[in-house]
């Protein structure tokens, strides 16, 4: 399985009426691991997934759950520590030569890597409707979920003081990204 299908692109108008339009799901649903892709729409955070070479979330259950699984420079994945990250409401993605980016990436492994979960799933209303939620252990972030298919789902990352969602979709490890052009 490839990920080469990273990242989609839509204005954020649109996404906003896809995501009203889904339907939730329970939490259940979102038990196992999942590879993800960044929806760009303009946000500021737009690239930073790909810049840290995120991977996905993986959900153990629902009180155990990584919210951040990268790649390191040999593809192998591991879990990094949200707390670190330099999140904000007013963040923007730097932009950083190629040649720097691989002992970047080195650095941000050694000082992030975690083994210890980061997050839990509740059920939480957002936008009119009750779905299951990715609730950040340290930070004022809340990552929503809607349902694209059985395997795909579109999430909302809401933050204290940012002033609109952060759109990404989530694969089940081993499954198709979701088609949005048919």
């Amino acid at each position: 399985m490839t990920h080469d299908t990273y990242p989609v692109s839509m204005s954020f108008e649109s996404a906003e009426a896809l995501y009203d339009g889904l339907n939730p799901i329970p939490t259940d649903f979102m038990i196992g691991e999942w590879w993800g892709r960044e929806v760009s729409t303009g946000h500021n955070m737009d690239g930073s997934l790909a810049l840290a070479r995120w991977y996905g979330k993986t959900f153990l259950d629902e009180e155990n759950v990584h919210p951040l699984v990268h790649l390191d420079g040999q593809g192998r994945k591991y879990f990094a520590d949200p707390g670190k990250m330099p999140m904000g409401p007013r963040m923007k993605t730097p932009h950083y030569p190629e040649w720097m980016l691989p002992a970047l990436r080195w650095g941000m492994k050694a000082y992030m890597q975690t083994r210890r979960s980061r997050a839990r799933l509740r059920m939480t209303e957002y936008r009119g409707k009750v779905s299951a939620t990715m609730c950040y252990d340290q930070l004022p972030i809340h990552d929503v979920f809607r349902k694209l298919d059985d395997n795909n789902v579109l999430g909302f990352m809401d933050m204290k003081r940012m002033a609109r969602p952060y759109v990404f979709t989530l694969t089940r490890e081993g499954e198709e990204a979701f088609d949005f052009d048919s």
